[in-house]
C-alpha cells in the first residue's frame, strides 16, 4: 500500500467521522434550541436526555472496541513473524509484515467492531435511566416474593447488560478463535487437535469468562420465569427455581475445569465439560418444564392475586356493578362515531383531522368537538357538531379565527414562525442541516423557524420515554386547545399478559402525562397524570421540574379528559383471560371475526367508551365494559347481567330489528334513491329493568349530509324502533314488538330458539337445574299468548 493510498483512506475516515460527528452535534443544537423555545426546564431535561444518550453510546463504543482490540493484539503478540508474497521482477519473494502494522491492524479491527457492537446504546436509556431512578410498588408477585419494582425498573436494566456481556464474550472468543486458527495456532497434527500454549491461556479465559456470564443468565432466569405468563403452582416453581440454579453452578464448574485447561492443557477435560453443560441447558429448557406441569389445579385460586398484578400493570380501575343508571333507558343516545364523522367529513372534501365527544350543552344532545382540513390550503375549522333526531340540538359553534393554526396533526415537517431564531447563517445552517430542510437556509419574515408541528409529535420530543396517543380538541378559556395524553410502558412484569402497544410487546401500560398545546403559538405544558402509579412517578421526578404536577391542570381540561380507545383496547385483551371471566370479544359478523372497536356512549352527561363481551356458545351477552374519566381519574364498569338475564348479543339483535316492516320499508324506499344504508354499532344502557340496547341505521345520500333513519330499540324481551330517539323509546315501552315480520312470532321464535340453546348448552355441561329451567322458559315461550 502506498503511502497516497495511506493518505487517502486516513482521510475519508476522518472526514466521515466528522460527518457523523457534525450530524450529531447540529442535530443536539437545533433540538436543545427548540426546547427553549418551549421553556428553560424543557431545554434542560431534554439535552440532559441527549447527553445520556451520547454517553451510553461512546461508553459502549469504547468498551467494546478496547475489548475487541485487546483480543487481536493479544493474539498479534504471540505471532513471531508474519509474511507475505510479493513479485519482485521476475522473481517472488517473502517479506515480513512489520510488527508495527499487526499492532494498528488489530487495533482497528477492534475499533470497527467496536463501533459495529457499541452502535445503538442509546436505545438503552430507558432502562438505564429507570433502574437508576427506582420504583417500588408497595406489591409482592406470586412467584418469588420480590417488589413489582423489580421486575418493572431493574430487571430490563439486568436484561441490556447481560445481553451486552454476552456478545462481547462470545463475539471475543470467536474472533480469537478464528484468528489463531488463521496463523496456525490451532492445527490438527497427526489427527488431533493441536494448540499453541499462548492460545490455549487465551481461549481457556474467555472460555471461563462466557461461562461465568451464561451462569449470570441462569441467576436472572427465575426473573424470567416470574414474568411469563405460565401459570405454575408452588412445587413446579420450586423445581424450576432449583434447576435454573443448578445450571448457575454448573456453569461456575465449567468455568473451573476451563482454567484448569489453562494449566494442563487437556482437550479432552473442557469438551467434556461443555458438553455435559449442554445437555444440562437441554434438560432445563425442556425435559423440566415439561415434568413440572403443576399449573391448572392452583390456578384458580390465585386467580384474585393475579387479577391484582393485571390492574397495576394495566391500570385496571374495575367497578364492577350490574346498574349504572336509576333510568331505564339512557337520556342521550349515541350516532355518529369517528368513522361516520370522517365519512362526512371527506364527503365535504376535507380530512378529520379530530374529533372528541363532549359534554352536551343541553340534556339531549350528544356533542361533538371536531376539527377539519379543508382544500388544498390546509384551513382548519373547528366546530361543534351535535348528533341527529334530538329535540332542541345546539348551535353549529365555529372558531372563525383558527385556520392558520401553526400546531396541527397535518401540519408540516417546519414552517416559519416566531421560536427558534435563525437571524445569522450559521444559525440557519445548523438548523438546515440538522432537520434536513434546505429551505431554512433562506431568511425567514417572522425571524425564526418551528418544527415537531404535530400535537403528538410535540409531546414525544419533550418527553421520549413515554408514547403519546392521537391529539384530543378540549376548550380551555373558550378556546379550542390540543389535549394528548402519554403511557409509560412496562417492558417486563409478573405474570402479565402481554398485548401489542405501538408494534411493541409489552407487559403493561399506564397513563403517565398530559399535555396542553396552544394550536395557534405551539405553547406546551407538560403535566402529570392524575392517575400517575409509581411508574408514571418515578420518571415525573426523573424528568424534573418540567413536568408540572397534577393539580396544576385546568379544571377544564381535567374534567374533558377522554378514556384513550388505545389504551381501553389494550385492556380489553387482558379482560378476555379466563381469569376476568368477561367472556369473548365478538366480531361484527361473526364471532371469529377482529373485534368490534369500542364506541362512543354518553352516561348522563359525561362521553364513555364502550365494549361488549359475549357468551358465544349461548348467543348472549356476557358483560358490558364502559369506560370514562371522571376528574381525571380512570374508571372501568364491568357489567355482568347474568346468565338468565343475559340479552342477546348484537348480532341477534341487528338480525331482529331486521325483520321489522318499517325498517325494511326505510331501507328499500333510501336505496331506490341512490341512498346507501348502513347499521351502526350496537349501544347499551345498564338501568334497574335490565340492560338496554340501541343501534342507529344512518343513510348516506349521493350528496347532502347524511341523516338518521332509523334507531332500533331492545330491552329484555321486547323489541322495538322508530324514526327518533323519542319515538323508538317511547315505541318499546308502550307498544313493544309490534311491526316485526310476522307480528309477534319472529320474537316468540327467537326466545325459543335462545331458550333451546341453552338447554343444549346446559345439557352439554351436565347442568340439569340449568336444563330444566331452559325447558320451562321454552314451554312458556312456545304456549305465551299473542300480544
Amino acid at each position: 500500500m502506498t503511502i497516497r493510498t495511506r493518505r487517502l483512506i486516513v482521510g475519508a475516515i476522518l472526514v466521515v467521522t466528522a460527518l457523523v460527528i457534525g450530524r450529531w452535534t447540529v442535530a443536539a443544537v437545533a433540538e436543545r434550541w427548540w426546547a427553549a423555545s418551549i421553556s428553560p426546564t424543557a431545554a434542560g431535561f431534554v439535552t440532559r436526555w441527549q447527553m445520556l444518550g451520547l454517553a451510553l453510546d461512546a461508553a459502549a463504543i469504547v468498551i467494546a472496541s478496547g475489548w475487541f482490540a485487546a483480543q487481536a493484539l493479544l493474539v498479534a503478540r504471540s505471532i513471531a513473524a508474519v509474511e507475505v508474497e510479493r513479485d519482485l521482477g521476475n522473481l517472488r519473494v517473502r517479506e515480513a509484515i512489520p510488527g508495527r502494522l499487526l499492532v494498528l491492524a488489530a487495533i482497528a479491527t477492534g475499533v470497527l467492531l467496536g463501533v459495529l457492537t457499541g452502535a445503538g446504546a442509546r436505545a438503552w436509556r430507558v432502562p438505564v435511566a429507570l433502574a437508576w431512578q427506582g420504583v417500588a410498588y408497595g406489591v409482592r408477585d406470586t412467584v418469588l416474593g420480590v417488589d413489582v419494582g423489580t421486575y418493572v425498573a431493574d430487571l430490563p436494566f439486568w436484561i441490556v447488560t447481560h445481553r451486552f456481556a454476552l456478545t462481547l464474550a462470545t463475539l471475543g472468543l470467536a474472533i480469537a478463535a478464528v484468528l489463531y486458527v488463521a496463523v496456525g495456532a490451532i492445527k490438527r497434527v497427526d489427527g488431533a487437535l493441536d494448540i499453541h500454549a499462548d492460545a490455549r491461556r487465551h481461549l481457556g479465559t474467555l472460555l471461563a469468562l462466557l461461562a461465568l456470564v451464561i451462569g449470570a443468565g441462569y441467576l436472572l432466569a427465575p426473573y424470567s420465569l416470574a414474568v411469563g405468563a405460565d401459570l405454575l403452582g408452588p412445587v413446579a416453581i420450586v423445581t424450576r427455581v432449583t434447576a435454573m440454579q443448578a445450571m448457575a453452578g454448573a456453569c461456575l464448574a465449567v468455568a473451573a475445569m476451563c482454567l484448569t485447561w489453562v494449566v494442563r492443557g487437556r482437550n479432552s477435560l473442557i469438551v467434556a465439560g461443555w458438553i455435559v453443560l449442554g445437555f444440562g441447558a437441554v434438560i432445563e429448557q425442556v425435559v423440566i418444564p415439561a415434568l413440572a406441569t403443576e399449573a391448572s389445579a392452583a390456578a384458580p385460586a390465585r386467580n384474585d392475586a393475579l387479577r391484582a398484578l393485571d390492574a397495576v400493570a394495566w391500570g385496571l380501575h374495575i367497578d364492577s356493578t350490574a346498574v349504572t343508571s336509576d333510568d331505564s333507558i339512557p337520556r342521550i343516545i349515541g350516532v355518529w362515531d369517528e368513522t361516520t364523522l370522517a365519512r362526512e367529513a371527506e364527503q365535504a372534501d376535507g380530512i378529520l383531522l379530530a374529533a372528541t365527544p363532549r359534554a352536551p350543552d343541553s340534556a339531549n344532545a350528544a356533542t361533538w368537538l371536531v376539527a377539519v382540513s379543508r382544500g388544498d390550503a390546509g384551513a382548519l375549522q373547528v366546530r361543534y357538531v351535535a348528533e341527529p333526531g334530538v329535540a332542541g340540538p345546539i348551535p353549529d359553534r365555529r372558531w372563525p379565527g383558527i385556520g392558520s393554526a401553526r400546531v396541527r396533526p397535518d401540519a408540516p415537517a417546519w414552517r416559519p414562525a416566531n421560536a427558534v431564531p435563525s437571524g445569522g447563517f450559521a444559525s440557519r445552517l445548523v438548523l438546515a442541516w440538522a432537520r434536513q430542510a434546505a429551505g431554512m437556509l433562506a431568511r425567514q419574515p417572522e425571524g425564526g423557524v418551528d418544527w415537531h408541528l404535530d400535537p403528538s409529535d410535540r409531546a414525544s420530543a419533550l418527553v421520549p420515554m413515554a408514547t403519546w396517543g392521537g391529539a384530543d380538541l378540549v376548550p380551555i378559556d373558550g378556546e379550542p386547545t390540543w389535549l394528548v395524553q402519554g403511557f409509560v410502558t412496562t417492558a417486563e412484569f409478573p405474570l402479565a399478559r402481554r398485548a401489542t402497544w405501538n408494534g411493541e410487546s409489552v407487559s403493561g401500560v399506564v397513563p403517565a402525562f398530559l399535555a396542553l398545546i396552544d394550536l395557534g403559538t405551539g405553547a406546551t405544558r407538560i403535566f402529570s397524570d392524575p392517575a400517575a402509579d409509581s411508574l408514571a412517578l418515578a420518571w415525573a421526578r426523573y424528568i424534573g421540574p418540567m413536568i408540572e404536577p397534577s393539580a396544576a391542570i385546568p379544571p377544564e381540561a381535567r374534567e374533558a379528559i377522554l378514556y384513550p380507545r388505545q389504551w381501553f383496547e389494550a385492556q380489553l385483551s387482558v379482560l378476555s383471560l379466563d381469569r376476568w371471566g368477561a367472556g369473548v370479544r365478538p366480531g361484527r359478523r361473526s364471532p371469529e371475526d377482529t373485534p368490534e372497536a369500542p364506541v362512543v356512549v354518553w352516561d348522563g352527561s359525561r362521553p364513555t367508551r364502550q365494549a361488549v363481551f359475549e357468551d358465544p356458545a349461548r348467543r348472549t351477552v356476557s358483560a358490558i365494559v364502559d369506560a370514562q374519566r371522571v376528574g381525571g381519574m380512570p374508571r372501568l364498569r364491568l357489567i355482568r347481567p347474568g346468565p338468565h338475564a343475559a340479552p342477546p348479543n348484537s348480532r341477534e339483535l341487528e338480525r331482529i330489528w331486521s325483520r321489522f316492516a318499517p325498517v325494511q320499508q326505510l331501507r328499500d324506499s333510501a336505496r331506490a334513491a341512490g341512498d346507501t344504508v348502513y347499521a351502526g354499532t350496537v349501544r347499551w344502557h345498564a338501568g334497574p329493568a335490565g340492560l338496554a340496547a340501541w343501534q342507529p341505521v344512518v343513510t348516506v345520500p349521493a350528496d347532502g349530509p347524511r341523516g338518521l333513519l332509523w334507531i332500533g330499540t331492545a330491552l329484555g324481551t321486547q323489541f322495538a324502533g322508530g324514526r327518533s330517539r323519542d319515538e323508538a323509546w317511547i315505541t318499546l315501552l308502550t307498544r313493544p314488538n309490534q311491526g316485526a315480520s310476522g307480528t309477534a312470532d319472529g320474537a316468540a321464535l327467537d326466545a325459543a330458539r335462545r331458550w333451546m340453546d341453552r338447554a343444549d348448552s346446559a345439557l352439554a355441561r351436565r347442568d340439569l337445574i340449568g336444563f330444566g329451567q331452559a325447558l320451562d322458559a321454552l314451554r312458556d315461550a312456545l304456549v305465551a299468548p299473542r300480544p
